[in-house]
């Protein structure tokens, strides 16, 4: 659940949003992460097994490309249909977090990295398109000037 505040919410607070993940659900986390979040239980023998994280820095998403490495390896995922955590949501402030200091796209690319291992390389440029071309009507959007 997402909140806004300084302060812990209250017991009765309503979230501003709810994210509950799907799972396994390898197909839709091409394009969202359906996964979960990295407030996750996983096997040491496990994690090793995948990878773990990926190390680079100006770079989010790690929990993301993480999970659909386990999956596209045929790891088991399963997801609790409920929140279990709050996630604080800063208001706009002059402290940048990482996820407003580094570039959306390539945060995404990121998570596609697992995909791109496992699909036929003829295809991998068509679906770096389709990425780009999604991320450009998201941005005109999002645009002041349209």
């Amino acid at each position: 659940d997402f909140f806004h505040g300084d302060w812990p919410p209250p017991p009765n607070l309503k979230p501003d949003a709810r994210w509950l993940s799907l799972g396994a659900a390898a197909d839709l986390g091409m394009y969202h992460n359906v996964f979960g979040s990295s407030q996750a239980l996983v096997r040491k023998k496990s994690f090793f097994k995948i990878g773990g994280f990926s190390e680079e820095g100006h770079s989010t998403f790690e929990d993301w490309e993480f999970f659909a490495t386990a999956v596209l390896k045929g790891f088991h995922l399963e997801s609790i249909p409920e929140a279990l955590s709050w996630y604080r949501q800063k208001r706009a402030t002059k402290e940048k977090s990482l996820m407003s200091s580094t570039n959306s796209y390539n945060n995404k690319l990121r998570a596609l990295r697992p995909y791109q291992r496992v699909m036929p390389p003829e295809l991998r440029n068509a679906v770096l398109f389709g990425w780009s071309r999604a991320a450009a009507t998201k941005s005109k959007k999002n645009s002041p000037l349209r």
